[in-house]
């Protein structure tokens, strides 16, 4: 490590006011950093809370899935019997358009 150097009083007098405005200087440059870094900070707080709850929003969502067997309808009777029997509503089926599938 290199040794400090000494100055005399004469020249630390001569050099007070330089060593002033250089920390003037200095104090705005850090207030001017600060005032950055916070707007930063804010900034970013914003976009994770913005994010958060966008996760949240697709987390809530649900898909709604129907299958449907065309011409496999059973029909159960109270006696305990059942049988297949093609509905009306299955022939309309066949030629509308059923969705999206993925």
């Amino acid at each position: 490590m290199a040794r400090k150097k000494k100055i005399s009083r004469a020249q630390a007098q001569q050099l007070l006011p330089e060593v002033s405005n250089f920390n003037a200087l200095a104090k705005m440059l850090l207030k001017l950093l600060d005032g950055n870094l916070d707007r930063k900070e804010k900034h970013l707080t914003a976009m994770r809370a913005s994010l958060s709850k966008k996760i949240q929003k697709d987390r809530s969502s649900n898909i709604s899935v129907m299958t449907v067997d065309i011409n496999r309808t059973m029909v159960k009777n109270k006696g305990g019997y059942s049988y297949n029997k093609p509905m009306n509503w299955e022939e309309d089926l066949k030629n509308r358009r059923r969705g999206i599938m993925l």
